[in-house]
């Protein structure tokens, strides 16, 4: 059995648009639907945690720190052949003043560390990244607190697909799918059917 870890944020998680503690139904879920389509030899992971970022933004809870629960999810799932990374939405809230060069620079240095442990743990598994669904500034609210993210997230999305053909690494095109209108921030139920099918064509692909 081929095991996949999704480590994502509220977006793998299955956030529902527009609340801050809703979930989508789990029969809707991009991760459901993915290990629907590639039938009983994969086991498919959903290590989506709300809020998690790139960059060491947050630490408590852990979870909230991308490069450092990369190593306890890596640890529960011994062993595994694919992690799918799908990070970097968190990282451009206003608060944090990132860019996205540093965005991705926190890619890079998530990569290497997953490789480095990969490798200790005597694993050697496929890494995934996609860029995520570009925030969308059409609710008042959360373009306050993403602002100019819109723009950021567009470069990102280029600047991470230029580092994953240079580096090799396969890569998700998520910039057909467009948000909820109920935030601009998260995928609805209608859209979660387009991200599991667009893992799916590259896991079979590889």
């Amino acid at each position: 059995m081929k095991r996949v870890i999704l480590f994502g944020d509220s977006n793998t998680f299955g956030r529902l648009p527009g609340t801050e503690d809703g979930r989508l139904p789990f029969s809707s879920r991009w991760p459901v639907l993915l290990a629907e389509s590639m039938g009983n030899e994969w086991d498919i992971i959903d290590e989506g945690f709300p809020g998690r970022t790139i960059l060491p933004q947050e630490s408590v809870p852990a979870e909230l720190n991308g490069y450092e629960s990369i190593l306890s999810i890596m640890e529960r799932n011994i062993p595994f052949n694919y992690i799918f990374i799908m990070l970097g939405t968190n990282d451009f809230k206003t608060k944090y003043h990132a860019n996205p060069e540093d965005v991705l620079c926190g890619m890079e240095r998530l990569v290497d560390r997953i490789r480095t442990f990969s490798s200790k743990l005597g694993l050697d598994p496929k890494i995934i990244i996609a860029s995520p669904p570009v925030f969308q500034p059409v609710v008042p609210a959360y373009s306050i607190l993403f602002e100019n993210a819109n723009k950021k997230m567009q470069a990102f999305s280029h600047l991470l697909h230029d580092y994953a053909k240079t580096s090799k690494i396969p890569f998700v095109d998520t910039s057909a799918i467009i948000p909820d209108k109920r935030d601009g921030i998260h995928l609805s139920e209608e859209t979660q059917p387009m991200m599991a099918r667009l893992l799916h064509d590259i896991l079979l692909s590889i």
